[in-house]
């Protein structure tokens, strides 16, 4: 007679509900973070094309000022040249 038998039922009830839990979660926690990071791409390229514009519009103002920067400076001679002659 074996007096002492180790409950090897309970073990492997253990194992077979750890194992599916280690499963489920290895199928849907990548789903999850995949999800996450699409949405977290979508947002910033969208924040890039915004930036691009306010790039874009940056740029614009800046050639404007420099161009009448120069219109200023040409008028500013031409009236000079106005009233020397």
């Amino acid at each position: 007679m074996n007096i002492f038998q180790p409950p090897t039922d309970s073990l492997y009830k253990f194992m077979a509900v750890s194992g599916l839990l280690i499963l489920g979660f290895s199928l849907i926690w990548p789903e999850l973070r995949l999800y996450e990071l699409e949405k977290q791409t979508v947002e910033l390229e969208g924040e890039n094309r915004v930036l691009k514009v306010e790039i874009d519009n940056l740029n614009n103002d800046r050639d404007i000022k420099a161009e009448a920067r120069v219109l200023t400076i040409l008028e500013k001679r031409r009236i000079e040249r106005g009233t020397h002659e």
